[in-house]
């Protein structure tokens, strides 16, 4: 099982990075902008993104820490990590019998 670190909606599982990704960004990286506010979930240290089949990943040479304005910093290992959003559930149409997860890209 993957080591799994949270910051508000935005989840990072430690995990092997793809030999197939495409680099992104090579510094300066931003997770994800807010959806409100546009703080955003940001990378200091160093590190690398990289993309793979619509997935986003984050490959760490050294110690980093993900720091956003209305959450406390998170420190991480130097690794890889597949960038993910917390899913949101409708109980509401599940009441209806429709419930579903709602899948959203890290870029919503």
């Amino acid at each position: 099982m993957s080591e799994l670190y949270q910051q508000g909606d935005l989840l990072l599982f430690r995990e092997p990075l793809p030999e197939a990704t495409t680099l992104i960004q090579k510094d300066g990286c931003v997770l994800q902008h807010g959806e409100m506010t546009g703080h955003a979930h940001r990378i200091e240290g160093d590190a690398k993104l990289f993309e793979l089949d619509g997935s986003l990943y984050v490959d760490a040479s050294g110690e980093i820490t993900i720091v956003h304005e209305e959450h406390r910093p998170v420190h991480l290992k130097p690794g890889a990590y597949r960038v993910a959003r917390v899913s949101e559930f409708d109980h509401l149409a599940e009441t209806r019998g429709l419930g579903r997860f709602s899948e959203r890209s890290v870029d919503d």
